[in-house]
Order: structure tokens, then sequence, then C-alpha cells
């Protein structure tokens, strides 16, 4: 009753200070995701997952490491159509990178499955849900046997004037 997943990624991205005339950098890296889920009771999930292994980033000018992300959390399993998601982050930044803080998020969720193909999903998180730092979610996934889409849109309470969407496909690799 325990699942385990890594996920190779590529990180491609642009930084540039005001006026961007002064400096502007592309990037590319590479990080290990790793996750791994156990089945408690009948409806109850736990579940763990360590973002960013061995995660670097190349700019024009030089190299950082990215923030290493561990989280445990849990999911319900309240009907055959609606379950419900929390989590605990903590979010490691290197003292050469960043703020060299760490900060602890927590994660709400929610997901409704309709005709066992079609999800939707609801949701926050930040240091203090409900609190100014607070990021709401929604998202929107299709699976069809071991292929899944999803479209996930976020925006930030605290600063309005920034959106994200996301697009996502996944499958997983077997061997014979």
């Amino acid at each position: 009753n325990m699942v385990f997943g890594v996920g190779f990624n590529y990180y491609s991205g642009r930084w540039a200070e005001v006026p961007s005339e002064r400096n502007l950098q592309d990037g590319h890296g590479f990080g290990v995701d790793i996750g791994l889920k156990y089945k408690f009771l009948p409806n109850l999930f736990l579940s763990f997952s360590a973002k960013n292994l061995f995660a670097k980033m190349w700019w024009d000018e030089k190299g950082e490491k990215l923030p290493l992300f561990l989280s445990s959390g849990a999911n319900y399993r309240v009907s055959d159509f609606v379950i419900l998601n929390f989590d605990v982050e903590e979010r490691k930044y290197y003292k050469d990178t960043g703020s060299g803080k760490n900060f602890v998020i927590k994660h709400f969720g929610i997901e409704h499955n309709i005709f066992g193909r079609v999800f939707l999903r609801l949701g926050a998180y930040g240091e203090e849900i409900g609190g100014e730092d607070t990021t709401y979610t929604a998202g929107i996934g299709y699976k069809k046997e071991n292929v899944s889409l999803s479209i996930a849109w976020q925006t930030f309470k605290k600063d309005k004037k920034y959106e994200e969407l996301i697009f996502t496909i996944n499958t997983p690799f077997t061997s014979p």
C-alpha cells in the first residue's frame, strides 16, 4: 500500500533588474523531486516529498542552488467524489541565495471527481491561510488510463497583479 515516485526537472527562466536594460539574464537548470504515499487507513493516505533535490540554476554570470522543499501531509477520501488534502511544507533557502531564511507553508485543498475522469480543484496556501501572504488556487484535470492532463491557476492575495497558469501532462514510465 505504498507508492514511490521520482521526477526529473528542467528549469528555464529569465531574470531582470529594473530598468531591464541594466541586467537581463537567461537561466537553465536541473533538479530532482521524490515522493512517497502510504495508505494508512482505507480512506486516509499519508505522504512525504522532497522537491529540488540537488537542484541548481545556471545564469549567464553564475550558478545558484535552488531552495529545498520538504513536505508531509495527508489526504482523506470523504466519498468516491470528494478528497480533502492538507500538508505542511518547509522551504529551506540557502544562506548564499535568496533570503537565507526558512519558511513553513500550510496547504489546504479539496478535489471533486466528476465521472471518474474530470477533476475540479480548489485550494489555498501560505504561512497563515487567510492571511496577507495567502495564495489561492483552482484547477481542472482530466485522466484517461495512465495519462493525466491538468491546468492550474493561482493568484497571490498580497499582489493581485500576479497570477500563474500552469499546464502539466503526466504519464508513468514502466519497465517490462
